[in-house]
């Protein structure tokens, strides 16, 4: 199987306890990912939190997996 498929074709069951994350905890999720690397570090990441839960749940039908969305503590969106 090519690698592509395998990635977007993983299937797991969540489930996630209903206590928020710790603000450190999300800062430093976020600085992973700032600092992972990329390609001459040109590209302009730009991460958005989201923790609002009617937020989370308004956007959870536009995604594959609605449960994951509406269910989640926090959700990052890396555009």
């Amino acid at each position: 199987m090519d690698a592509y498929l395998t990635i977007v074709g993983k299937r797991e069951v969540r489930r996630y306890r209903s206590r928020s994350i710790p603000e450190d905890a999300l800062t430093q999720i976020l600085e992973a990912g700032r600092a992972s690397g990329s390609s001459r570090n040109r590209q302009p990441w730009r991460f958005i939190v989201m923790t609002e839960r009617t937020r989370l749940q308004a956007l959870a039908p536009l995604v594959s997996r609605p449960a994951n969305l509406a269910e989640c503590a926090a959700a990052v969106v890396l555009v």
